[in-house]
């Protein structure tokens, strides 16, 4: 979704719902926060919320259709629009199902799952529309592990599970869509004894121990669970706003955003892409799907084979679980796509332009420094300069003692080799790489390689992986050691050996990640980092594109 966004949020006076609210603000959004009203506590703990920025309502999700019908009519009229409706309200008690009865049961099939569905049929009328609406239900892995304890809540979460996927497929033609967020452990104050209650209508002395365990459990996982909301709110925020860089600038070209580029060019760097399901419908909802289409390769099956022999030791064929594609495409290739695009799109891209520093001073617009002495102000700053951010520090000046916003890196470097179609061909060991479409990855000796040969390109792409300290500091550098990666993969299967014979040359990439750093925002919001510079991840472990 582009532009400034209005969003509609139940549930926030404690927990995930309140750190939601905090991340859309500091993106710049606007917010409506509700809480229950009959629950005068909780509805006042909306004050800071108010203070910060966000409208609050009162909102019970299990009121009557004609209660929220008007709820809803008075929230559109606040900010005349909501592009995003989040389902975040619940009710999780605790009780031995055998001991429950109906009334607990049906009050957290009602708080977690009619009431939410209730309050997106009162919104459907409004998103149809205008055409255009994100509604996003928090659902919990709870639907899918078992707990003692926990029927009624996991249960009522299941029920979204199953029913969500069939409302996305009937509102997809009027241009609204779906969001499941299937959260795990998070510390909020949800297992504070006070709290959460355990509840047993119809006690039976035979759960008396499975009781004990329960609660002990719940006492023991209070604020020592893994996941931090803060964090978790401004990724739901990223996962409905989109994804970095120049993609990006796609998304806000429309409303006047520039881009400062330090480069005296775009610089068509890199091999092989993947585009994840999750991110390829973002794409297609900015009108990129045909164009990526053309050049893309919709990726399924993918296979591992002997690094030394070729031989295959498994071939996967993944169940098709999504209607979106999971596309691979080369990096410079999808760089030109969204550089074309947000060209397109009226973004302004400035090269040449090294920042060298920025203010965002209470009271006063943020602006740029650059070198030479220009000033530019805006808005908003968005922080996509990469693993190795200078600016990041800034941003995170406050909480920089004691923490590291600095990059971990690992002893894993990959070597980026692409061979034009016509030179393999000429050889009948590497002409067998010309019919291996799909990725593949060959392994062993700790040493691996993964690539393929793309359809709609006359090229083989691959990457060569090895775990060793080259001793140099930089990330990234367009000219790798050729003939050190040739040593170092001595020995290998015919067709990856004339690949490295007939390569002339090769990038390096030294593979880091991000820690855990509390925030991804200064910290007023208005300077917010976006990709590596935030979250900079093992390759196997992004979700977008990887």
């Amino acid at each position: 979704m582009t532009g400034n966004l209005t969003w509609f949020v139940t549930g926030c006076s404690s927990g995930m719902g309140e750190c939601l609210v905090r991340g859309i603000l500091a993106a710049g959004d606007q917010v409506i926060a509700t809480a229950r009203a009959r629950d005068s506590d909780a509805f006042d703990r909306l004050a800071p919320l108010k203070e910060a920025g966000a409208a609050v309502m009162e909102l019970d999700v299990t009121a009557s259709a004609e209660v929220l019908n008007a709820k809803v009519k008075e929230a559109w009229a606040i900010y005349g629009k909501i592009d995003v409706l989040v389902n975040n309200a619940a009710y999780i008690d605790t009780g031995v199902f055998e001991e429950i009865d109906e009334a607990f049961l049906t009050q957290a099939i009602h708080t977690n799952a009619i009431g939410p569905l209730n309050l997106t049929r009162a919104f459907l009328p409004y998103m149809r529309d205008r055409r255009t609406g994100t509604i996003l239900f928090m659902s919990s892995v709870g639907a899918y592990y078992g707990a003692p304890g926990a029927s009624a809540y996991s249960g009522s979460k299941g029920l979204l599970e199953g029913l969500v996927p069939n409302l996305s497929l009937e509102i997809e033609p009027f241009g609204l869509r779906t969001c499941m967020v299937t959260p795990g452990y998070f510390r909020t104050s949800v297992m504070t004894p006070g709290n959460i209650q355990y509840r047993a209508p119809n006690p039976l002395p035979e759960y008396a121990e499975t009781n004990l365990l329960i609660k002990a459990g719940c006492d023991a996982a209070d604020g020592n669970q893994p996941g931090d909301p803060l964090k978790a709110g401004a990724l739901i925020v990223e996962a409905v706003r989109g994804l970095g860089g120049l993609a990006a600038a796609c998304c806000f070209a429309r409303d006047g955003h520039i881009v400062f580029e330090k480069r005296d060019k775009l610089s068509p760097k890199g091999s092989g892409l993947m585009i994840r399901p999750g991110a390829s419908r973002i794409l297609q909802s900015w009108g990129l799907g045909d164009a990526i289409e053309q050049v893309a390769d919709t990726c399924l099956p993918f296979s591992i084979r002997d690094l030394k022999t070729g031989k295959d030791k498994v071939r996967a064929l993944p169940a098709s679980l999504t209607r979106y594609p999971d596309w691979g495409i080369h990096r410079p290739i999808l760089q030109d796509i969204f550089y074309q695009h947000a060209i397109q799109a009226g973004a302004e891209i400035t090269f040449s332009s090294i920042v060298e520093d920025f203010s965002d001073e209470p009271d006063r617009r943020p602006s740029l420094q650059f070198r030479g002495g220009k000033t530019t102000f805006g808005d908003l700053i968005l922080i996509a300069d990469g693993i190795r951010s200078r600016l990041r520090p800034k941003a995170l000046f406050d909480i920089s003692t004691g923490w590291s916003v600095d990059p971990k890196v690992s002893d894993s470097i990959f070597y980026g080799v692409t061979v034009p179609q016509r030179e393999l061909e000429s050889d009948n060991d590497a002409a067998l790489l010309l019919q291996q479409v799909e990725p593949c990855v060959w392994a062993g000796n700790e040493r691996f390689v993964v690539g393929r040969k793309p359809r709609k390109s006359e090229f083989w792409s691959g990457l060569f992986g090895l775990n060793h300290d080259d001793g140099e500091a930089s990330m990234w550098n367009e000219d790798g050691d050729i003939v050190f990666l040739r040593q170092r993969f001595e020995g290998i299967c015919p067709p990856l050996s004339v690949v490295l014979r007939l390569a002339t040359k090769c990038d390096r990439w030294k593979i880091a990640e991000m820690p855990n750093i509390p925030r991804w925002t200064s910290k007023s919001g208005r300077a917010i980092l976006l990709g590596d510079a935030a979250h900079a991840m093992q390759p196997n472990a992004a979700q977008g594109l990887s």
